[in-house]
């Protein structure tokens, strides 16, 4: 299955199904890791490393989130 070819597919609800999931799923990872930075202590390196790692952990649950979406609904 090509998961491209059901998106034009997806119900009217399914984009505030998947921003809402993306939503939940990185604001849980982003409180594991100012838990973990907390516990660990500071780290000196760069905070842009830090920024665009966020942003690429964003994309990725928001990729998945989508592929979730389009699996529950069984769009082939």
């Amino acid at each position: 299955m090509n998961l491209l070819d059901g998106l034009s597919d997806l119900g009217g609800n399914a984009l505030s199904r998947v921003l809402r999931r993306t939503i939940l799923s990185a604001l849980i990872v982003g409180a594991g890791a100012v838990v973990a930075t907390a516990l660990l202590g500071s780290l000196n390196g760069a905070l842009g490393i830090g920024a665009v790692a966020g942003l690429v952990i964003f994309q990725l649950l928001f990729v998945v989130n989508v592929g979730r979406v389009i699996v529950s609904q069984g769009i082939q």
